[in-house]
């Protein structure tokens, strides 16, 4: 920023690198999916879980029990959020051949395995067809009532956003209407 500060409660955001902001539970979903394309749907996903597993290289090249053990947890919630973004049949299939609303869940998918409270969404409809859309609405509003999912959307759809968000803030040219 230019001037001001970027807070989530007391936290100020705003100073912190984009791995530190993450490692405080605050995710974001691109406007564009960032995937890796030659990747199947459930080793993108397994990426997103890397960050939270507790091992070193000589436990992993070793094939440790504690290895296998925190990888099948990983595992697990990758099937989790499969099954919540009905992208279970779609787990070995390669991200290359998805459709763009599914690629989009994909990367959503990846934010929440992050172990979020917060979510930033840039322009989430962005390319979807009506029913991906409504789908992609009833997902983020189970995901706020289940887990008390905070988000930020910017978004110039106002019939999304206005059944999706409780408060609205509207900016032009960074000033506030």
């Amino acid at each position: 920023p230019t001037r001001g500060r970027v807070r989530l409660d007391e936290l100020v955001l705003s100073t912190l690198t984009a791995a530190s902001i993450a490692r405080r539970g605050i995710g974001r979903v691109f406007q564009h999916p960032e995937l890796v394309a030659d990747l199947t749907v459930h080793d993108n996903l397994m990426i997103a879980c890397h960050g939270s597993l507790q091992y070193g290289l000589g436990s992993e090249l070793l094939r440790l029990p504690n290895v296998r053990r925190q990888e099948r947890m990983a595992a697990a919630k990758v099937a989790d959020i499969l099954a919540r973004l009905g992208l279970a049949d779609s787990a070995e299939t390669n991200v290359r051949s998805l459709p763009y609303g599914h690629r989009k869940l994909v990367d959503l998918g990846r934010a929440l395995l992050m172990d979020i409270r917060f979510l930033l969404l840039d322009e989430p409809i962005a390319g979807l067809n009506d029913s991906e859309i409504s789908r992609l609405r009833e997902i983020l509003l189970g995901l706020r009532k289940e887990f008390g999912l905070g988000l930020l959307v910017v978004e110039h759809n106002m019939p999304f956003v206005s059944r999706l968000c409780d408060r609205l803030v509207v900016l032009d040219l960074g000033k506030l209407i």
